[in-house]
């Protein structure tokens, strides 16, 4: 079904505003990583303090893409694919800071 803007809007800002209360949205200055490294996306995590999450990630992070997508319970998804459904079923969600700012100029949170 499909949802006029407005209340798409104003769902990803309860769904944010959930995430931000309970502590659940972790952002980093960035994930780029040099070369695909399954090894170094695991430490970002557990640095982080997490082993289930969903990873957005900006387009053309295609290292960091690779990195994340191995390692088992973490989604790997980009903004093109931003989904409510997947964010409320996962523990944690993970993005960059100019992800964020992405996030907070298209759905104004």
């Amino acid at each position: 079904e499909h949802l006029n803007k407005t209340a798409k809007q104003r769902a990803y800002q309860e769904i944010f505003k959930h995430l931000v209360q309970n502590n659940l949205l972790k952002v980093v200055d960035n994930l780029d990583f040099a070369k695909p490294s399954t090894k170094s996306a695991a430490k970002v995590l557990k640095s982080l303090g997490l082993s289930k999450a969903i990873v957005y990630l900006p387009q053309g992070e295609q290292n960091a893409k690779l990195s994340f997508r191995n390692l088992r319970d973490v989604v790997v998804a980009n903004e093109g694919n931003l989904n409510a459904f997947e964010i409320l079923q996962c523990e944690n969600v993970v993005v960059t800071a100019p992800f964020l700012d992405q996030l907070k100029e298209r759905y104004g949170l």
